[in-house]
């Protein structure tokens, strides 16, 4: 039996061999191990981390943003930004809460509201 409808996925994994050179959208949990210059967009409800490794050279756009790779641009998230020990962020934050554990590299102008 054939079928045109559209199924989503709970968790999206980017894979360490993956380079995504352009714009992303996500609608829910992002596990991102390889590399996206560009745009990387997260819907209601979303949650992105940026795993070990990984790299994103653009903006991000989420609820909430795990950074434990390093990211280049601007953040913007609606809940909360954590940057952990390994997490690495050159930019901007905008986001209500922000943690950012010892050890991470953080060079960043932020705005909390």
């Amino acid at each position: 039996m054939e079928t045109n409808e559209l199924h989503t996925s709970e968790l999206t994994v980017i894979a360490s061999e993956i380079k995504i050179v352009g714009n992303m959208e996500v609608a829910n949990e992002l596990h991102l191990y390889g590399q996206v210059l560009g745009k990387l967009i997260g819907k209601a409800g979303s949650i992105i981390y940026i795993k070990e490794g990984a790299l994103v050279e653009g903006n991000i756009f989420a609820d909430t943003l795990v950074i434990e790779g390093f990211v280049k641009g601007e953040v913007v998230c609606t809940k909360r930004t954590w940057i952990t020990p390994n997490g690495k962020m050159v930019g901007s934050i905008h986001s209500p809460s922000l943690t950012v554990d010892p050890g991470a590299f953080f060079e960043a102008k932020v705005l909390m509201k």
